[in-house]
């Protein structure tokens, strides 16, 4: 599967020639979210192998690779198989995810395995140069960061040059991956042996300043229709210290989000929901002077 868009695979079960590559699943016009009774995720809910015991090769697993995704996934708190739930996939027993990431929140409230990019991976389950950030909540056991259950013996999973974000996850610790700082998880240094020139890319105006994927970004190679009817106006003079800026967006493109200037410094970053119409509350740090606004979609052009 190739260019996929706002999509979600149930469960995967396959081969090495089973891919799921350049795909990504994010938030739309509606509320940005997945929920499910187990196995949920936020790209794949499981992404396991044809066999069924743990004596599995490579060759027998199947792929996620230079995929993302950017939508909340939440626990339904019903049915009886309460386990697995990760911001990319729920389980990944026994597959392999490569170049990936996810920065959407897992809210798993009494439930087991949960993780920021994925629930387990035991049955010697493999992660590699990804990452996560999204918050990661309510699970009652084998909860972590980046990974929720490794499994044990011969039948554990790894994760090898992969982080997750410790202060926008909430989670200190994981099963799986190392844990970074905000600053650290904004940093190309951190990611030690990841492919910058041809897979990954970073830039402080770009996904929030983490990591993205080159080739997956946004099919958009023209810069973005301008915002419209922003309000204060563009110039406004005597504004008090919070002001509530509101402003229309109506090109058809996919975007990233907008980035907010006063006086051409970038004071705030908003992701772009799909909707038309945003505000966002704002501190002005020279009040009663005349302040100078942009309002400038962005997709990473």
């Amino acid at each position: 599967m190739d260019e996929g868009r706002e999509l979600l695979w149930v469960r995967v079960t396959g081969q090495q020639v089973t891919t799921i590559e350049n795909c990504s699943a994010i938030k739309g016009t509606g509320s940005g979210s997945v929920t499910g009774d187990a196995a949920t995720g936020g790209l794949v809910g499981s992404n396991n192998s044809s066999l069924t015991n743990a004596s599995n090769s490579l060759g027998h697993q199947p792929r996620i690779l230079t995929s993302y995704a950017g939508i909340d996934v939440v626990s339904s708190n019903s049915g009886d198989n309460k386990i697995k739930f990760g911001g990319l996939t729920g389980c990944n027993q026994k597959g392999y995810i490569e170049n990936c990431y996810a920065t959407g929140s897992v809210s798993a409230a009494g439930y087991n395995r949960a993780g920021g990019l994925a629930g387990c991976i035991e049955f010697r389950g493999v992660i590699v140069n990804s990452y996560s950030t999204g918050t990661v909540s309510g699970a009652v056991g084998y909860v972590g960061g980046f990974v929720g259950y490794l499994g044990t013996g011969n039948n554990a999973g790894y994760a090898n040059n992969c982080f997750w974000d410790k202060q926008t996850s909430g989670l200190a610790t994981s099963a799986a991956g190392t844990g970074k700082t905000t600053t650290e998880m904004k940093l190309q240094a951190t990611f030690t042996s990841w492919d910058f020139t041809n897979v990954w890319n970073i830039d402080s105006g770009v996904n929030n300043g983490y990591p993205y994927l080159r080739n997956n970004v946004t099919n958009n190679t023209q810069m973005p229709t301008a915002a419209t009817y922003v309000f204060p106006s563009n110039v406004a003079t005597g504004l008090p210290r919070t002001v509530t800026v509101n402003w229309r967006y109506t090109g058809d493109e996919e975007i990233i989000g907008f980035k907010i200037y006063q006086n051409n410094s970038l004071i705030s970053d908003i992701q772009w929901t799909g909707s038309k119409l945003y505000y966002q509350q704002l501190n002005i740090a020279d009040w009663g002077s005349t302040v100078n606004w942009k309002v400038a979609p962005y997709n990473g052009v």
